[in-house]
């Protein structure tokens, strides 16, 4: 394991945890947060893939402690993501079905005359 490669799996075991699975924006975080390299070596392997669009990361062997957030950090994230849903969409606009036309022939010969414009 290289020095890259090292750098990455203990920022991820630092944030997530032991043999974390982690997601590519995940992947993307850590990489802005710490400014290590891109793992390429991860995403690429077979043998990292967890699901899609996730992927298992080795352990380090070192005994990294895991940051937890405080409780009351974790409420106030709780709170703003509740924020941010978006209530069920209420559909205002018009309706798709045409309203009837009076003067419409729909097929055929009919007996009632239509209308034809006068002069104006």
């Amino acid at each position: 394991m290289n020095k890259n490669q090292r750098q990455f799996i203990e920022a991820c075991e630092t944030k997530f945890g032991r043999n974390a699975v982690v997601t590519r924006p995940e992947i993307d975080d850590i990489v802005e947060e710490t400014g290590c390299t891109y793992p390429f070596w991860l995403v690429t392997k077979a043998e990292h893939r967890a699901g899609r669009g996730q992927y298992k990361v080795p352990d380090s062997g070192n005994n990294v402690k895991v940051s937890t957030p405080e409780p009351e950090v974790a409420e106030v994230a709780l709170a703003q993501v509740m924020m941010l849903r978006q209530p069920k969409l209420v559909d205002e606009s018009d309706s798709s079905i045409p309203v009837e036309y009076p003067d419409y022939v729909p097929f055929g010969f009919f007996t009632v005359a239509i209308k034809k414009p006068g002069p104006l």
